[in-house]
């Protein structure tokens, strides 16, 4: 009878959304008449309309389109906000700060996408642009989206039977927390790794250019897969955040996908597991949430373990658990009573104490230090820095080079400056000298001096080096965008590569839902795509030219 009634209130809530969405003056355009008129307005955007503005428009008709034909009415609702949006940015006016207290959905233009990504967003109702708000980033569940997430969120509850039916709704606050709120929308079922993870951090990049965000005072949260993507995205950029919710989710890799991995899959596992980045959080508030009764996957035992494990790094951990289930969100959130107490938590921007653990360079910073070169990539890298009375000394392990940023350290910014890595002193003098970001490197001896490794080329040296930006493994590129190249070189074989590059263009790599990476011939290859993104080649020699022209260097 509890469900029935909850799945009543909740579509009693919804349907006002939608049949308002449906009833505006005027009829609601089509898609493509709207798309003219949008295309119109970028080529002569409006002083007052920010660019992202008109890229969020278009991506409620992208949805619009997409949900058509398994949501009618709320692809109706989708277009028709867009069309009331439109009408706004022709007349100049950026319709977004209207919508305070409120949930909508932005979109944004990608590194890793050739079209727009989308999150939801709430305000407070007396949203003031000249005052910056906490940020909270919340991390759905597999069976979810931002749009509805964000709705849960923010207090409509209902029937988890029914729950994917109300993926696209319009939903209204339950309560009104002063933070901007946030849920991105995802790649799919990635489980917010690679380009699940730049989604996010390009997400909060995107709510900084449009909202007033407190840069101290940004919180990461996540159940379930989100709760996965919180310990995650949590540890490997805690700097970022002031503090961390990690939900009914599993904190290391290596436990979720059980088995017994090789050496380089428990390697490759470890650069994405919080339990093997614990360290890092040292200066993040980081707590973790889970139920003694979880069913699985993410069970109580590997939380118990990670217990253990920051023990024994001498880091306590905060976890709380509760005689519950799965499901813990409006127990962590206490039904919206949360974020006060959230809103204490502040970043410290300056620690005298940091520690990096990394074995990725997408994930080498935490606050000044920063891991440039790993010695044996893509093993563990360890950096353990303090900053105190002008002073720089660390502890490192299996690092080659580093950068430290004294703009961020607190050492003072005159007088003498001592710097020593690994009891080697690598300077000791005035502070004015050195600049804002110091570069060290091992020299020949083993020892460490100012400066960087030396930049040979690789293949005259005989080796390849792992360095930022080429460094592999294969899942390094899906933080990227990823063009799918078909070969047209012989006939009999075109139509099928096509199609399979199609194919690999929806669901590569696997879990990645609507994404629509691009698809091109190799005769359609231009340098610009060569520099900015990672190209995945279909065919063989004799079949695809790009593969023809790169085949002696292979």
């Amino acid at each position: 009878m509890l469900r029935r009634l909850t799945l009543s209130l909740t579509l009693l809530a919804l349907a006002p959304t939608l049949s308002a969405a449906q009833s505006g003056p005027g009829a609601t355009q089509s898609s493509d008449a709207l798309r003219a008129r949008l295309d119109q307005l970028q080529a002569d955007r409006p002083d007052g309309v920010p660019p992202g503005a008109l890229t969020s428009i278009r991506y409620l008709l992208q949805v619009s389109d997409r949900i058509e034909s398994r949501f009618p009415e709320q692809s109706v609702a989708w277009r028709a906000r867009a069309q009331r949006y439109l009408g706004e940015a022709a007349a100049g006016r950026d319709p977004y700060p209207a919508a305070r207290g409120e949930i909508v959905n932005r979109g944004y233009d990608a590194s890793f996408s050739p079209r727009p990504q989308g999150y939801a967003v709430y305000v407070p109702p007396d949203y003031d642009p000249s005052r910056a708000y906490p940020l909270i980033v919340m991390l759905h569940g597999g069976s979810s989206n931002g749009n509805l997430f964000l709705g849960v969120v923010l207090g409509n509850n209902m029937d988890w039977e029914r729950y994917n039916q109300f993926l696209w709704n319009d939903f209204t606050p339950r309560w009104s927390p002063d933070w901007i709120v946030v849920a991105p929308d995802g790649v799919g079922q990635l489980i917010w790794r690679w380009m699940g993870e730049q989604d996010v951090l390009e997400v909060i990049d995107d709510v900084q250019r449009h909202y007033n965000v407190d840069p101290q005072r940004v919180v990461l949260g996540g159940l379930s897969n989100g709760g996965m993507g919180a310990y995650s995205i949590g540890m490997r950029h805690a700097w970022r955040f002031s503090h961390v919710q990690a939900m009914a989710g599993a904190p290391s890799w290596l436990q979720y996908t059980g088995g017994r991995p090789t050496d380089v899959e428990t390697t490759a596992l470890r650069r994405y597991s919080a339990m093997h980045l614990a360290e890092n959080s040292v200066n993040t508030d980081f707590r973790f949430y889970h139920g003694t009764q979880d069913p699985g996957p993410m069970r109580p035992a590997f939380v118990r373990e990670m217990e253990r494990h920051m023990r024994g790094l001498e880091l306590e951990p905060n976890v709380r658990w509760y005689e519950h289930g799965h499901d813990l969100l409006y127990l962590v959130h206490r039904h919206g009573r949360v974020y006060p107490e959230l809103a204490e938590l502040v970043r410290d921007p300056r620690p005298a104490e940091v520690r990096v653990v990394t074995g990725d360079y997408r994930a080498n910073r935490q606050h000044w230090v920063t891991v440039t070169r790993i010695e044996r990539y893509p093993r563990m890298a360890r950096v353990r820095a303090t900053a105190r009375d002008g002073a720089i000394t660390a502890e490192t392990e299996g690092v080659l080079e580093l950068a430290l940023d004294l703009r961020d350290a607190p050492i003072g910014a005159s007088g003498e400056t001592r710097i020593v890595l690994d009891d080697t002193e690598v300077y000791a003098g005035p502070r004015a000298h050195l600049g804002h970001v110091v570069h060290a490197a091992r020299d020949a001896d083993g020892g460490w001096a100012l400066g960087f490794l030396p930049r040979a080329d690789a293949l005259e040296a005989g080796r390849l080096e792992k360095v930022p930006g080429l460094s592999g493994p294969i899942t390094d590129a899906y933080h990227d965008e990823i063009v799918h190249v078909y070969g047209t070189q012989d006939p009999s074989s075109t139509a099928e590569l096509r199609r399979t590059a199609e194919r690999g263009a929806n669901g590569w790599p696997l879990g990645v839902w609507y994404l629509n990476q691009r698809v091109v011939a190799d005769t359609e290859v231009t340098p610009r795509m060569m520099k900015e993104a990672h190209l995945a080649l279909y065919g063989a020699p004799g079949e695809n030219a790009v593969l023809d022209r790169m085949a002696e260097s292979l």
